[in-house]
């Protein structure tokens, strides 16, 4: 660089120089006036919920100050400001109100001018009121186990604000996405304020920030029920069973279910059974068991059948005769009547029944009243046999007639099934 450079460089550094100088002592150091936006401080608010008010969120509280002082000390002493709103101070109520303020704080050198100043501060109705809790509890437990409804505390809570916000509220609300659990959930989850469409509702207090929600989860199990009776049933009817609807329930619970395979019903009454008819009935349910899906009973089903009597005609037999003697009987016959089911009375057959004299013990000849007795198939009951007994005369075989004993035997008394 050539010397006549470096000297016209100087040159302009000097000239700048003294320009600023001259501005700083002719212009920069003169006072002048300005419009100052500075932030305002509301103070004791507490007086604003004592008179049950509440200030609007989302308020921007400044004021603009006409001020006076040399250009520097105004730029420099912006944040210096101390200007205040004392809220216990004037009447307050719903609505925009102009609170004025007061100037505490000031930048040395910067003379705030005239007065009067004030803030504009939106103010609500102060409101509180009871909402209901929901919880939403999403997923399912684990294969075997069931999670019964759940239970929260607190129910309801209290929600308070300003009135153009609680009043949206509807309810607060709760929710966690949980799955393929096995033991019992206890949680605490974080409560939002939410309106009619399930929108949260913001700037409102809840007075309790959380929901506390138990949900027990047991082990599962089908067992099967027994129908418990008691009386009897009309002799007018059979009952071939007793049927519950439906026949199986599923329970939850601890080990206890282990030991258990069905359940006992109160006990039905049988005198109280007709055809077609269904009695419900409660179920005992054992110490630390539930029921699932179910009310506690079942319908019990009543399977009744017409109760008829038959006669039949029987070969009287003989039984247990000494092979000395032979037997002739008085009469060869003998009626026996019956009751049962009809379907059952429909089907059997003479053959199915005995009727026979029982000679076991007589060890000489002569004549002798015996019992008839009777044999009869399962299901059905005896109710007269006529006659009840018959005259048996035994006599000793002759000794020629000795080979022949047992067709002697055979022609003086029928068997009848001989059993």
């Amino acid at each position: 660089m050539e010397q006549k450079d470096t000297w016209l460089i100087k040159i302009c550094c000097v000239i700048a120089a003294f320009s600023l100088w001259l501005y700083i002592v002719t212009i920069g150091n003169n006072e002048v006036t300005r419009r100052v936006t500075v932030a305002v401080e509301l103070t004791n608010i507490d007086s604003v919920t004592d008179k049950k008010l509440v200030i609007l969120p989302e308020q921007q509280f400044t004021v603009a100050l006409n001020v006076k002082g040399t250009p520097a000390d105004i730029e420099l002493g912006k944040e210096q400001f101390k200007v205040v709103a004392d809220m216990s101070m004037y009447a307050l109520s719903k609505g925009e109100i102009r609170i004025p303020v007061t100037v505490e704080r000031q930048p040395v050198n910067v003379t705030v001018l005239d007065s009067g100043y004030y803030v504009k501060v939106m103010f609500d109705d102060l409101v509180q009121k009871s909402v209901p809790v929901k919880v939403s509890i999403s997923g399912k437990a684990k294969e075997g186990f069931y999670a019964f409804p759940q239970t929260i505390n607190p129910t309801e809570v209290i929600v308070s604000g300003a009135a153009k916000f609680v009043n949206a509220v509807t309810a607060v609300e709760a929710g966690k996405d949980i799955n393929n659990y096995e033991e019992d959930i206890n949680f605490n989850l974080p409560l939002k304020a939410v309106d009619a469409d399930g929108k949260e509702v913001k700037n409102v207090s809840i007075d309790t920030n959380t929901v506390q929600v138990t949900i027990p989860v047991k082990r599962t199990k089908t067992v099967g029920i027994n129908v418990k009776t008691k009386g009897n049933i009309s002799n007018e009817f059979y009952l071939k069973s007793l049927v519950p609807q439906p026949e199986k329930v599923d329970i939850a619970g601890g080990n206890a279910i282990n030991n258990i395979t069905a359940l006992d019903t109160e006990p039905v009454d049988l005198s109280t059974l007709s055809p077609n008819k269904n009695i419900v009935v409660k179920l005992i349910v054992p110490e630390g068991i539930s029921l699932i899906n179910s009310d506690g009973t079942v319908k019990v089903k009543a399977n009744l059948e017409k109760v008829i009597s038959k006669t039949y005609s029987l070969n009287i037999g003989i039984k247990n005769l000494n092979e000395v003697f032979t037997a002739a009987l008085d009469i060869q016959k003998v009626s026996i009547t019956v009751s049962g089911a009809e379907s059952t009375i429909n089907t059997i057959k003479e053959e199915d029944f005995s009727a026979f004299a029982d000679l076991s013990g007589i060890t000489s000849e002569g004549e002798y009243s015996l019992k008839i007795n009777t044999i009869i198939p399962q299901g059905v009951t005896k109710i007269s046999t006529n006659p009840q007994s018959v005259k048996v005369t035994l006599k000793k075989k002759e000794a020629s007639a000795a080979g022949n004993s047992d067709a002697a035997a055979s022609t003086n008394a029928p068997t009848n099934g001989g059993q």
